[in-house]
């Protein structure tokens, strides 16, 4: 009873909250928030992106870790988000962008620094520089699930914020790092990069929108997005299928 009436009042807030928002969609201005955890590819292209034409309105961006872009979002604070996926959400419409593997940031003189792949059973005990709980919780429960599913004990030492802190954590040593294999171009003091060798995790970003706000210019910007991708996401495409029946 008491779970069902927080939700209510829940509901309640956000309603208010949209109602004190709606004068922002109405100022020639789109607020849009994204994760700083999207692949450099993406985070340049969202970052980059406005519209062409002089009636249409100024993109107004904000960089948020995804439980905030969230609730923003259901708010009606911010009228798109751009993250990671999934998001159990039924108010949320969701539309996904990039679809990425898995990657394993190993140090130099790692056990595991020259194998092409890594096999789950590898990553028993082995320390870790996980997924962020809270900045990508939903991420972090899918990966948790599937290494329990395998019956491994995952050692995670450290979950930083960020990609590129994880990388650099790696790189100095501390563990090995997860990360999208959006990030597996950077060089870092000699790390490498390596798929899981069953290739079941993947990383999943795209736009997500209130169902009840699905109003021409929040169209015109996820078609936008969705355009101005379309490059990254065909490159993604063949390099997933490329190291899937190649090596690494």
């Amino acid at each position: 009873f008491v779970e069902g009436i927080l939700h209510s009042v829940d509901q309640y807030e956000r309603a208010v909250q949209r109602a004190r928002n709606v004068t922002k969609s109405q100022t020639g201005f789109l607020h849009v928030a994204y994760s700083s955890f999207l692949c450099p590819e993406l985070l340049a292209i969202v970052s980059d992106l406005h519209f062409e034409r002089p009636d249409d309105p100024v993109l107004r961006t904000t960089s948020l870790h995804t439980s905030w872009i969230i609730r923003g979002v259901l708010e009606g604070k911010y009228q798109a988000g751009v993250g990671y996926l999934p998001i159990h959400y039924t108010e949320l419409e969701t539309r996904e962008l990039l679809d990425e593997d898995l990657m394993l940031c190993i140090p130099p003189r790692h056990r595991l620094f020259r194998h092409d792949s890594i096999s789950p059973q590898d990553l028993d005990r082995e320390p870790l520089i996980g997924i962020s709980e809270h900045a990508l919780p939903d991420v972090h429960k899918e990966i948790t699930a599937y290494f329990e599913v395998l019956g491994i004990d995952l050692n995670v030492i450290a979950q930083p914020f960020s990609f590129y802190e994880a990388i650099h954590m790696a790189a100095g040593g501390r563990g090995i790092a997860m990360v999208s294999s959006g990030w597996s171009h950077m060089t870092k003091n000699g790390v490498a990069f390596r798929p899981l060798a069953d290739r079941l995790l993947t990383m999943k970003s795209g736009i997500f929108v209130r169902r009840d706000n699905r109003s021409g210019v929040v169209n015109d910007f996820q078609n936008l997005l969705w355009t101005r991708t379309e490059k990254l996401r065909k490159e993604r495409q063949k390099m997933t299928l490329n190291s899937r029946h190649g090596p690494v």
